[in-house]
């Protein structure tokens, strides 16, 4: 099993861009733009954090998912 982001439906559900969630969260945008389109890369905590704050998300679910390995 593969820990995988949902970042992108997370910004489509409120409307958010990438470039703007770059701004509030402090984050390199180059950054940002990897999680979004390589949603397997690992990415550290305070980064997950950062981001879950800014966008409201209480729940990991919202933002994290567990997907099968293709291996």
């Amino acid at each position: 099993m593969i820990m995988q982001t949902r970042l992108k439906q997370a910004l489509e559900a409120r409307g958010m861009t990438r470039y703007r969630l770059a701004q509030l969260t402090q984050i390199d945008f180059k950054n940002i733009d990897l999680i979004y389109k390589n949603p397997r890369k690992p990415v550290e905590t305070e980064t997950l954090g950062k981001i879950a704050t800014v966008l409201g998300i209480t729940d990991p679910n919202e933002l994290l998912e567990i997907v099968l390995d293709e291996h």
